[in-house]
């Protein structure tokens, strides 16, 4: 189980999911104030660019549990403010030599990686507090841990579930090392049970293997403070002074520093609402290209209705003109059928009166007039020879008679059925010929019209098509017209959303900085008022001491001096104003014991106030003060 950070989730998220939270958190890195970095859980595989200068900006957490990594880019060395560095449960097989420039790092996590050499920027890492190495792979631990001054502020070591064999003895110097985790190691030496051993039984051994005394990292701290305490105490006015010096500069840097960091998040703000202007912008270019994606379309979707409305006219003309041009040629048939009926009685007619007809007419008829002529001929030339060949034969003529008049009749009835069955034929071919003219006709007009019905048909069929078409487009262009429009409302919304979020955010952080500055004001207000009234006690008793330290002076010299008729001259005046007694210039001067006072003087003393003794006031004055030494 991690020292810190979230457990690894165990439904897991999509690829889309990992990359959106990728995004959504780098986005918050790079544009928040905030001290974290969270980039676990988000499938990577590398750290780009773009994550690195967003640690860069004085974060002090960054947490990349949870991943794929193999390796981290040497540049991440950069990052001197981190605090706190959560890489547990990734690929890591080595860290790069540049993170020993993490200076301030107090927290490192690199449980559950692929480990098999200790980091050696590690040992650089000057303020690392915690470090976790639980389940990688490493067998022995480097020679230089706890030499030179390295890693001596480490106090919480995990190296659970690992292959090593043995400890260093150098170890022993890391004196503040409160927890020491070994379980799941084929530890052999120091000689003790990895299970059941304390951190105090294996600092113990290895204390007493390196023949140096065990000392409690609580008893070491103590004794940290108890020296720090003892050189306190061995301060004095000046180490005072000294402090009130830098704590002036301290103030004046933190002053320098929280204007700079008015600047930094006035420059931050600027960079906001930059950032919000470039979005509104954005946003509006976003819907000035809709808008002309809308009009674009509308212009289009108007083209081609006024294309179909075009092509709709131009296909009713043709069929228009189709239409006529097919009654045109129905008419022309109609005026060709009827020249053909007019053309076909008039041949009928005309056979019917034709000569050559005639005469076959006539020359039938006057074949059977002469048939009939010579069959009379014969029946009178029989007559006569029955008359002639005596009567005998009366009957037989007669009957012969007879038989030529029936065979005669039969003839004539013969030619008259001939004729008129030619007739009847002629009829016949007439009506067959007028039939099937008209058959024909009706033929090709119910082909026409077939053909006709059939075409407007196909155009009625395509006109119906093309504006089932139209209407299944315009269908199309209202819906996507819908969801681009929910679309819209939906990002408004989200933007909005956010920007209220990112304002609240804003105005939460805001209100905790300036609580923040105001309470620090108030302690360094506070702060100041304090070391202030600390100085004036030190100044006034300062005060106090000189004064007493002169009266006392003075006192002795007019008690132990005796007197001189000098007068007070402006030396002593100067003097007694230095050092506030000026009310006792007139004192000395009826006393005369003005020169006294230079004769009590050290060289210090006049130089510390800018007097020079002169001629033989300067060997009095030596013998005036051994005397007051002695005294």
């Amino acid at each position: 189980m991690p020292l810190f950070g979230k457990k690894k989730e165990k439904g897991g998220l999509s690829d889309k999911e990992k990359h959106k939270r990728y995004q959504d958190n780098l986005w918050e890195a790079e544009n928040s104030p905030g001290k974290q970095v969270d980039l676990s859980n988000c499938g990577l595989k590398a750290l780009s660019g773009q994550a690195v200068a967003a640690i860069k900006l004085n974060k002090e957490a960054l947490l990349l549990h949870n991943n794929t990594l193999s390796a981290l880019p040497a540049s991440l060395g950069a990052a001197t403010y981190l605090r706190v560095l959560d890489l547990h449960n990734n690929h890591i097989k080595e860290l790069p030599s540049d993170l020993r420039h993490l200076v301030h790092l107090q927290v490192l996590n690199l449980e559950n990686n692929a480990l098999r050499e200790f980091p050696s920027c590690c040992l650089g890492m000057v303020r690392l507090e915690t470090l976790n190495l639980a389940r990688n792979k490493l067998k022995a631990l480097p020679d230089e841990i706890g030499q030179a001054g390295q890693m001596i502020r480490l106090r919480t070591l995990s190296l659970e579930h690992n292959a090593i064999t043995h400890l260093p003895t150098a170890m022993h110097r890391l004196r503040v090392l409160d927890t020491l985790s070994l379980a799941g190691n084929p530890l052999k030496f120091p000689e003790v049970d990895t299970t059941k051993a304390t951190t105090t039984d294996v600092m113990k051994a290895l204390c007493a293997h390196a023949g140096a005394e065990y000392v409690p990292p609580s008893q070491h701290v103590l004794d940290i403070l108890n020296k720090q305490a003892a050189e306190s105490e061995r301060s004095n006015v000046d180490d005072l002074l000294e402090q009130r010096r830098r704590e002036q500069e301290h103030i004046e840097r933190l002053l320098t520093s929280q204007d700079k960091r008015e600047e930094d998040r006035a420059h931050e703000q600027a960079e906001l609402r930059r950032r919000q202007a470039e979005e509104d912008a954005r946003r509006d270019a976003i819907l000035k290209i809709n808008q002309q994606q809308k009009r674009a379309l509308a212009e289009e979707i108007a083209q081609r209705e006024n294309e179909d409305a075009t092509r709709m006219v131009e296909l009713q003309e043709q069929a228009r003109r189709e239409r006529l041009a097919l009654l045109e040629k129905l008419s022309t048939e109609d005026s060709e059928l009827d020249e053909l009926a007019r053309r076909a009685i008039e041949e009928w007619h005309r056979k019917r009166n034709d000569p050559a007809l005639r005469q076959q007419m006539l020359e039938a008829e006057d074949d059977i007039n002469e048939r009939f002529i010579a069959v009379s001929l014969a029946k009178q030339a029989s007559r006569e020879a029955a008359i002639a060949a005596l009567h005998e034969h009366d009957e037989q003529q007669i009957k012969i008679a007879r038989d030529a008049d029936l065979e005669m009749e039969q003839a004539k009835t013969l030619a008259l059925e001939q004729l008129r069955h030619h007739q009847a034929k002629l009829d016949s071919a007439m009506h067959q010929f007028v039939r099937d003219v008209e058959e024909t006709r009706h033929a090709q007009g119910d082909a026409l019209k077939e053909e006709e019905r059939q075409r407007y048909l196909l155009l009625t069929g395509a006109a119906q098509e093309t504006d089932a078409r139209r209407q299944a487009r315009l269908a199309e262009i209202e819906d996507l017209n819908r969801k681009l429009e929910s679309l819209a409302l939906h990002n408004d919304a989200v933007k909005f959303e956010k920007q209220e979020r990112r304002v609240q955010e804003l105005a939460v952080q805001r209100e905790e900085m300036e609580k923040r500055l105001q309470i620090l004001k108030k302690q360094e207000a506070e702060k100041e008022a304090e070391q202030m009234h600390t100085l004036l006690e030190l100044e006034d008793a300062d005060r106090r001491n000189y004064r007493a330290y002169w009266e006392a002076k003075l006192k002795y010299a007019m008690e132990h001096l005796g007197k001189d008729p000098v007068p007070c001259d402006p030396v002593v005046k100067s003097l007694l104003s230095s050092i506030g007694l000026l009310h006792l210039a007139p004192k000395f001067a009826e006393s005369h014991v003005d020169a006294v006072v230079l004769r009590i003087l050290t060289d210090e003393d006049l130089a510390s106030m800018g007097i020079k003794a002169l001629g033989d006031r300067k060997k009095i004055l030596h013998a005036a003060s051994d005397l007051f030494k002695q005294q």
